[in-house]
């Protein structure tokens, strides 16, 4: 994996870095919620294709965010 390193040479000493990170953060927080909202169509569809989905998503990281909460829906999934 590899990770950006921003520093003043790289960006200037005029930055503003919250702008930088803030944007960051808002969109792995925004990551998460759409994780979340798969997740529950899961659970309410029952759909092979969006277990496909969750599948996906979990095999990217080796450990996703909502891994535990991935592991239980999948766990309830499988016993219906």
């Amino acid at each position: 994996m590899t990770y950006l390193v921003f520093t003043p040479t790289t960006l200037g000493c005029c930055v503003d870095y919250y702008s930088i990170l803030g944007c960051c953060v808002d969109y792995y927080s925004m990551c998460l919620s759409v994780c979340l909202q798969i997740l529950a169509a899961l659970e309410l569809s029952q759909s092979t294709q969006v277990l496909e989905l969750v599948i996906s998503i979990l095999c990217r990281e080796r450990r996703h965010a909502h891994h535990d909460r991935i592991q239980h829906v999948l766990a309830r999934y499988v016993k219906r």
